[in-house]
């Protein structure tokens, strides 16, 4: 189907290519990104870093701007709560390691669940971090067809 506008300059979407493309969206995608590790001798190595992206800025239509952006922001706050829950994790764990040598009493009995409540309560926050992540990068290839094709 094909649409008409009054100026004679309109597009569709190059995304879903069925609205008429009005919205400016800023993109910064890698679409491929690999390191290696090569060892010239027993005691170095050298780390070379190749990656392909793309970024620009696209004319979409308004819905697909809006998915384009959730999914960015998806993905975003995905390895943020992945990072700062690992973190948090490491930190709970050597406050458990810490609560156990001080109070030994709290490590046998119904009460050793106490000190390890806050690691656990941060291994959810690494988990849900993992499913908004996953949940981003899985929805990446349909939020992200407009992107020129690989050189």
């Amino acid at each position: 189907m094909a649409h008409i506008f009054a100026d004679g300059q309109g597009q569709l979407c190059p995304n879903c290519k069925q609205q008429p493309a009005d919205m400016p969206t800023p993109y910064d995608e890698a679409l491929v990104s690999e390191t290696r590790a090569v060892r010239p001798s027993r005691r170095r190595r050298q780390l070379s870093h190749q990656s392909v992206g793309v970024y620009g800025t696209a004319t979409l239509c308004g819905a697909c701007a809006a998915a384009y952006q959730r999914n960015v922001a998806l993905r975003t706050n995905g390895r943020r709560l992945v990072t700062w829950g690992f973190w948090a994790v490491v930190a709970s764990a050597i406050l458990y390691y810490v609560l156990i040598g001080q109070i030994p009493a709290l490590a046998h009995g119904p009460q050793a669940i106490l000190p390890a409540l806050p690691v656990l309560a941060c291994m959810l926050v690494v988990g849900a971090g993992l499913l908004v992540w996953a949940a981003g990068m899985v929805g990446r290839r349909s939020a992200t067809r407009f992107l020129p094709a690989r050189p």
